[in-house]
């Protein structure tokens, strides 16, 4: 009897890359913690260290970063971008935090920043050149960047 060789490993844990997969689209798209897809993967029968899962989308996270990146300089670089931010609460913290999102017609980027200041969006767009269109916070509805 031949087996097919067992799938890769997440780094140093007993995961393979479609259960990081899986934290992250339970986590980032579904708002499901990872404490609680600890206990669903439990629940069917399988062993998951809530620390280890932590771990394990924390290293996605860093691994992604490359493409997270590229993504973002492909947004800035487009002749149209539409940015807004959105707050959110922080765990043990007594103020807001924010979720910058950039988008242009294909890509979405999302960026975290402590403040409304406006430090993300120059950061993210820089001196690129184009239209910027925002919703009316503060920025100018339509401008040109750059």
């Amino acid at each position: 009897m031949i087996s097919a060789p067992p799938p890769k490993r997440f780094g140093k844990t007993q995961y393979g890359t479609s259960v990081a997969a899986t934290l992250i689209t339970g986590k980032c798209e579904d708002s499901i913690p990872v404490a609680r897809q600890a206990q669903q993967l439990t629940r069917h029968g399988a062993q998951a260290n809530r620390a280890t899962l932590n771990r394990t989308f924390l290293r996605a996270g860093e691994m992604l970063s490359p493409l997270a990146h590229c993504i973002l300089q492909q947004v800035a670089s487009s002749d149209l971008v539409l940015a807004d931010e959105t707050p959110i609460r922080q765990q043990n913290q007594t103020s807001k935090g924010y979720f910058w999102v950039f988008s242009n017609e294909m890509l979405s980027a999302y960026v975290y920043s402590p403040n409304r200041s406006g430090e993300a969006p120059m950061k993210v767009l820089g001196d690129s050149h184009g239209d910027l269109v925002v919703n009316g916070t503060g920025m100018p509805a339509i401008g040109a960047r750059g």
